[in-house]
């Protein structure tokens, strides 16, 4: 019978086990889940990893509480990370209004578009300056979006509990292999499922996929091989634990061995050694291996396929130098795992679409977007904000009409995003765990080496050139691996004295009650980002598009899925707005009557919101836009419901003043004019949209047509200014909304953009004569020095053709040739241009280039035929 001090201790004991396992299930359930909804890469499944880390938290807490576990001490790394979050709570701290304006980089761009439009005038920068006072953002903060940093925050805590409790919770070997055998299984099924999907013929998917680059359950194939190194360094750590059970068992049954005298011999004794090692166990632990590695390079991904050599080649060293009696063992491992692999490869007939898809890839547009986020120098010293990338980069992007979310290299991305303060804590976490994952004895002797140092590995070295390290299904399991190597290779605070080791746990209790409290500061934040993604995805689906057509939003209000909304919100309001605009839209492409004289791409152009509220605003005297205005005047209701879009859009403008979505969606609703403020706004978005040329264009376009000329024009001089070949984007408004001399004056001294208004002009009888105003005035060595592309050679040609210039022609016709090598066409206008200058025989030889290279069709392979005979009829009448 017990005794009564004994009940509380068994109590106190089953409460301590209990508390753990419970603990360790729910971090392995998390880490089976998270790969399979798309990698967890929404804001509803953000909200559930919070949930998730607050119930391991709670019970890493209770498991403190309940015993005397052992607890790792002097990390650095979780150090750096806490650091980190500290700078992320420092940049979303509200600041006095002098403090804001002298160091925040929001204000500092407020300050560069009212330069922009005042001119130089400083009684109209005042002015501007007095009109956008009501305007001022809801934070200041340093955080140029606060509330998206505030979210990110929340992530970052969840990430940060769920690695100090697997340095608590998987404190002995049991745990330790438990974890593994989960990650790996679970790696394994991601594995089988993207080899199955890239050999599919009809391209099955499991899940309906967003985009056509995805991989297994990864929405980018980039994102894919950093999951998989987890794979696979489970399945190297799995096979080290099995070869040292056995060599256990083979130290018990002891046999005497002659040591072998000649190179030959010793590999014939690693050669029985390896087969007496595969038993079934080993063969698969080894396919598992091998499935991994073949996943990993059917993603067609660089940055991953360069990943996992240097990981493979670095883990090999490091193994080779802590166990030199296995080098050659290890070397012939190494090779046959390659080539069982690249066989694999080719039995599946991936290595051939492997090669179609990586000759497709084009790093230029990455290197570009690194050099530009490096060189804002209002960021370097605390950063944008977390999270807030995609809003920091919009003033200098330099990818065009692509709006580039991510910095495709998490260490720019944190670079800009925290400042050289938050590199810097980054790299110092970093190298700390590095250091401590190279040979040592104690590592040697640790079963949770092998992954971490190849997960780490891999991650470290492919997020140079990716960012998938935000991705939760991609950073819990190595924060998972890390933790549980921390706490086997580290000395414990179970060794100190009773004192000492109450302090620890109470300490480790405060820094995760801690982290859940700052999880809890970014969860509103978070919920509102949740909701305002279910909003936008109901807009999306078919059903409530039908639902949202069927509805008249300017009788009634729209009709949105039952469920209750954060309407402070900046997002939540957005998603509502936007919302509510395009069901607008919708309704305006299906308004009776519209005038007889517009075709239906017009009409589709006006049922713009931005066209609506132009024309509505048109001080135009020209009969064809006032019919258009009147004809819009018969639906007034219209005109109140941009109003109230209007209203969304402004109080969402608050929150962001970089979101170029707010300051777009104000110009498109814009009803009654306000000069100072809208001077702002365009001003903003000529900042944050220099390089999307679409944009651009329509905003000058409208701003004409609303009779902001100026402004309009001033929007289309820096669209051909930066991209010459938009010129003929200028043709569309000659006539009705600019003439001849206005288009003139908005062209720059740049030959490429007179060339391509002057094709644009040509066609029409009505702009011809202007078209070769412009053609005469051309310079051909200017034109043909600043040709540089396919496209420019075209244009060259198509200049001196309609000048009659043959040998311009023909220069220009021979540089296409040189860079489409494989383009028969160019060959055949080349050969006709030859054959009318009596050159048959360099027309026949250009034609037989052209056939050496590629089939040619039946019409050139006739005309090839036709010179070769009138050749050979020349050459016999001679």
């Amino acid at each position: 019978m017990q005794s009564s001090s004994q009940v509380p201790q068994t109590v106190g004991h089953a409460i301590h086990g209990a508390a753990n396992w419970i603990g360790r299930v729910l971090v392995i359930a998390l880490l089976a889940y998270s790969p399979w909804l798309y990698g967890m890469v929404s804001w509803t499944q953000h909200v559930l990893l919070f949930y998730w880390a607050l119930g391991i938290s709670a019970a890493t807490v209770l498991y403190l509480m309940s015993g005397n576990p052992r607890v790792p001490v002097g990390n650095l790394l979780i150090t750096c990370l806490l650091g980190l979050l500290v700078l992320g709570i420092v940049q979303t701290t509200p600041l006095p209004q002098a403090v804001y304006e002298s160091v925040s980089a929001a204000r500092k761009f407020e300050l560069a578009a009212v330069r922009q439009v005042s001119n130089g005038d400083s009684k109209m920068e005042s002015k501007l300056l007095k009109a956008i006072e009501s305007e001022s953002p809801h934070e200041l903060t340093l955080s140029i979006y606060p509330i998206q940093t505030r979210c990110s925050l929340a992530v970052l805590a969840s990430a940060i509990a769920i690695l100090l409790c697997c340095t608590i919770l998987f404190h002995d070997k049991l745990g330790r292999a438990v974890l593994l055998i989960s990650l790996c299984s679970t790696s394994t099924s991601v594995a089988v499922l993207g080899i199955l999907q890239s050999v599919s013929w009809n391209s099955w998917t499991l899940l309906p996929m967003p985009t056509t680059n995805h991989f297994a359950t990864f929405v980018s194939r980039n994102s894919a091989p950093q999951y998989l190194a987890v794979g696979i360094g489970c399945a190297l750590a799995l096979i080290g634990l099995w070869k040292r059970r056995k060599d256990k068992q083979r130290e018990k049954n002891y046999q005497r061995r002659y040591p072998a005298s000649t190179v030959i011999a010793k590999v014939r004794q690693v050669l029985e050694d390896l087969v007496l090692e595969l038993d079934a166990v080993m063969v698969i632990l080894l396919t598992v291996l091998v499935t991994h590695i073949v996943a990993v390079v059917a993603t067609a991904s660089r940055g991953g396929f360069v990943s996992l050599i240097f990981s493979a080649g670095v883990c090999l060293l490091f193994f080779l130098a802590n166990n030199r009696r296995w080098i050659i063992a290890g070397v012939i491992s190494f090779v046959s795992v390659a080539l069982i692999s690249s066989s694999a490869l080719d039995l599946f007939d991936l290595d051939d679409e492997i090669s179609e898809r990586l000759q497709d890839l084009n790093s230029q547009g990455r290197y570009d977007l690194w050099a530009s986020s490096i060189g804002q120098s209002q960021y370097w010293a605390a950063g944008s904000g977390m999270g807030t990338f995609r809003f920091a980069i919009m003033p200098d992007n330099p990818m065009g009409n692509i709006w580039p979310l991510h910095a495709e290299s998490i260490y720019v991305e944190t670079f800009v995003e925290f400042g050289v303060i938050g590199l810097f804590m980054i790299l110092a976490g970093l190298s700390w765990l590095l250091i401590r994952l190279s040979p040592s004895s104690d590592a040697k002797s640790s079963r949770m080496w092998p992954a971490a140092l190849y997960c780490v590995l891999a991650v470290a070295v492919q997020s140079f050139v990716d960012f998938s390290l935000i991705i939760p299904a991609v950073f819990l399991p190595l924060v998972a691996l890390v933790g549980a190597y921390l706490n086997e290779r580290f000395e414990f605070q179970i060794r100190s004295s009773p004192g000492t080791a109450l302090a620890t746990r109470v300490k480790m209790i405060c820094i995760l009650l801690a982290l859940m409290l700052v999880g809890w500061y970014g969860y509103q934040p978070l919920l509102g980002f949740a909701q305002s993604e279910k909003l936008e995805q109901w807009y999306k689906d078919s059903s409530a598009k039908s639902q949202a057509n069927e509805n008249s939003v300017l009788d009634d209000d729209l009709i949105l899925p039952e469920a209750k909304y954060d309407y402070s919100h900046p997002e939540v309001v957005l998603a509502l707005t936007r919302i509510r605009l395009s069901a607008l839209e919708n309704l305006v492409t299906k308004l009776p009557d519209w005038p007889k004289t517009l075709s239906v791409a017009e009409q589709k152009q006006l049922s713009s919101a931005e066209f609506i509220s132009a024309v509505h605003r048109s001080t135009l005297d020209d009969p064809v836009w006032k019919g258009r205005q009147e004809y819009f005047d018969r639906f007034p209701k219209m005109v109140s419901e941009l109003r109230t879009c209007n209203s969304g859009f402004q109080f969402v403008s608050r929150a962001c003043k970089l979101d170029w979505r707010t300051a777009w969606g104000r110009f498109q609703t814009l009803t009654e004019p306000n000069p100072e403020v809208d001077k702002v706004n365009w001003a903003r978005l000529n900042l944050l949209c220099g390089s999307v040329f679409n944009t651009q264009e329509v905003l000058g376009t409208c701003c004409i047509i609303a009779g902001d000329r100026e402004l309009g024009v001033e929007a289309w001089k820096s669209v051909v200014a930066r991209n010459p070949n938009r010129a003929s984007e200028l043709s569309k408004l000659l006539g009705t909304l600019l003439s001849a001399d206005d288009i003139l004056q908005i062209l720059p001294d740049h030959p490429i953009a007179t060339a391509e208004l002057s094709r644009s002009l040509y066609p029409q009888d009505a702009t011809r004569e202007v078209s070769m105003k412009l053609m005469e005035s051309i310079d051909m060595q200017r034109l043909t020095k600043a040709a540089s592309n396919v496209g420019d050679w075209e244009l060259v040609a198509w200049v001196s053709e309609s000048l009659g210039d043959s040998a311009g022609h023909e220069k220009s016709l021979e540089s296409i040739a040189n860079l489409r090598p494989f383009d028969a066409l160019v060959r055949f206008r080349l050969a006709q241009l030859l054959e009318k200058q009596g050159r048959t025989a360099e027309a026949i030889k250009q034609l037989e280039q052209a056939s050496r290279r590629t089939t040619l069709p039946t019409h050139m392979q006739n005309y090839l035929n036709e010179l070769r005979l009138n050749r050979a009829t020349t050459s016999s009448g001679g």
